[in-house]
């Protein structure tokens, strides 16, 4: 599975996995699909925590500890031009909350977000615009269909 690095990591490094899952095939974090214990976090190996939210190195793959019978979100069939209109999906934080599992979405949410122009290589980058990350400073989403995990402390006590 696809999500964001700054999803996954801290100053201090990448989450430890063991209290994480993943729901594959509901638009509803908290019940329907497939649950799925996860294995491994692989962050891309550019990505800086806090320095590198909304880069293209803001990227980890999710290794899962089994199987899933359930179709993920399909990702991008390609590479859209710059001032097109992409969607970015997921059930994470849409404001500093400390990451208080509590305060995350139950229901799938989307947004449909502009693709920007590449900066010239002289010019400074550009400001991304997004939606605040969970460090409260705007993240962006990549133009892909991406799901989010969420710890399994968020849905303790509820049916998986």
């Amino acid at each position: 599975m696809l999500t964001a690095a700054h999803c996954v990591t801290t100053a201090a490094g990448v989450n430890d996995p063991k209290p994480y899952h993943v729901r594959v095939g509901s638009l509803d974090r908290t019940r329907g699909g497939e649950v799925a214990q996860v294995d491994e976090f692989v962050v891309h190996p550019g990505y800086q925590a806090y320095e590198d939210e909304g880069s293209a190195h803001d990227l980890a793959l999710i290794k899962l500890s089994s199987t899933v019978s359930k179709k993920p979100a399909p990702l991008a069939s390609r590479t859209p031009a710059a001032g097109e209109t992409v969607k970015a999906t997921g059930w994470g934080y849409t404001k500093a909350t400390g990451n208080d599992p509590s305060q995350l979405p139950v229901m799938h949410r989307e947004v449909d977000l502009p693709v920007l122009a590449p900066a010239p290589p002289s010019a400074p980058p550009a400001r991304r615009t997004g939606t605040p990350g969970a460090s409260g400073r705007e993240t962006s989403a990549p133009a892909t269909r991406t799901a989010t995990p969420v710890p399994a402390a968020a849905t303790r006590g509820l049916p998986h």
